[in-house]
């Protein structure tokens, strides 16, 4: 029988949608129920007394026969959970948009509010002079007001008072603070490198515990005091956190806040020292433009200020030995921006050789001038 019924197993195995033959669908029916009905009773039949077993076997009900389904009836139930998630996905954003959230209303609400006040900002930044729409008048201007302020960046002198930094003039004796022992020295404003009474420039500007604040820009170096590397260092303005630590007279101070403002007009002088004292903060002369360190540049202007010193010593300290600009970028310092690749190949090259270029360089200028 077994021979027999191989290949009908087979054909049915490879083509499970024909049924088996008529004459053999009903026993076979009936011998799936037996198999079943021994399998769920037969731990039922380790409990029960032996002359009960043959009872249960004969007296089991019999199980109705489930019919199968036609494939588009199970497709569908299979179908069912799926569509139920996303009607349930459905009503769930419906409920998320008649009632939002408070803080993602208040999100939307900012985002609307940037979107639409976006446009105004930039055409009051592209025309500042077109005053700002008549129900916005009132705290624009104020906000205005204190962005275009002139920051107080006043300077101790050595004679006594103080003095904006855009009122110095050649020749001023000016406080600077030394870097490693806090203390004053006495120094001298040689030349203004850069004037530009009339830009807006984005500043840094820092304040102290002790309240005292100055601004600079994000390009500009000052020195600080690194908490975390316990050393005084060189930064960018723009790098600063609060972590470091100002430089002031005798003392470090922790810095209280950081904020952006733009200000009108910017100036950066030529010291003999390389620093300033700005509103009690030490501060650099220098900038990252250069693309080089604070003491490679004080090395690198070393020419000009023995230039200064020799001429100032023949003629008087009253004598000029540079041209005075009004507005824009001194001729030295566009000069050394020009020539930024040759000078640090020069620095790269003994330090003889190096003193030798620099004595030509002041006595080429001194031919000139006599």
């Amino acid at each position: 029988r077994r021979h027999r019924e191989q290949p009908r197993l087979l054909q049915r195995l490879q083509h499970p949608q024909l049924p088996p033959p008529q004459h053999q669908q009903q026993p076979l029916r009936q011998h799936q129920q037996q198999r079943r009905l021994h399998r769920r009773l037969q731990p039922q039949l380790h409990q029960v007394q032996p002359h009960r077993r043959l009872q249960l076997q004969l007296h089991q009900p019999q199980r109705p026969q489930l019919q199968a389904q036609p494939p588009q009836r199970h497709q569908q139930q299979r179908l069912q959970p799926q569509l139920q998630q996303q009607h349930r996905r459905h009503q769930l954003q419906l409920q998320r948009r008649q009632h939002p959230q408070p803080q993602l209303l208040q999100l939307q609400q900012h985002q609307h509010r940037r979107h639409r006040e976006q446009p105004r900002l930039l055409q009051r930044l592209q025309h500042p002079q077109l005053p700002p729409p008549q129900h916005q008048q009132q705290p624009p201007r104020q906000h205005q007001q204190q962005l275009l302020k002139q920051p107080q960046r006043q300077l101790h002198l050595v004679e006594g008072g103080r003095r904006h930094i855009k009122n110095l003039k050649v020749g001023d004796k000016i406080w600077s603070i030394n870097d490693h022992s806090y203390e004053l020295i006495e120094d001298e404003i040689v030349l203004m490198m850069h004037n530009e009474p009339n830009e807006k420039v984005m500043f840094y500007t820092f304040q102290s515990v002790e309240g005292g604040q100055f601004c600079l820009t994000g390009s500009h170096n000052i020195p600080v005091f690194d908490t975390i590397r316990n050393k005084v260092t060189m930064k960018r303005a723009d790098s600063v956190t609060m972590q470091d630590r100002l430089i002031m007279f005798g003392k470090t101070v922790e810095i209280s806040n950081i904020s952006l403002t733009i200000s009108q007009g910017f100036y950066a002088p030529l010291t003999l020292t390389g620093y300033l004292m700005v509103n009690n903060v030490s501060t650099s002369i220098f900038s990252s433009n250069y693309k080089a360190s604070s003491a490679t540049l004080q090395l690198v202007f070393l020419p000009i200020r023995i230039y200064y010193h020799i001429t100032r010593w023949i003629y008087g300290d009253k004598y000029n030995p540079f041209v005075e600009i009004q507005e824009g970028l001194h001729p030295i310092s566009h000069f050394y921006k020009e020539q930024q690749a040759k000078i640090r190949f020069l620095l790269k090259l003994p330090k003889p050789f190096f003193s030798t270029i620099i004595i030509v360089f002041i006595l080429y200028f001194i031919q000139k001038l006599t």
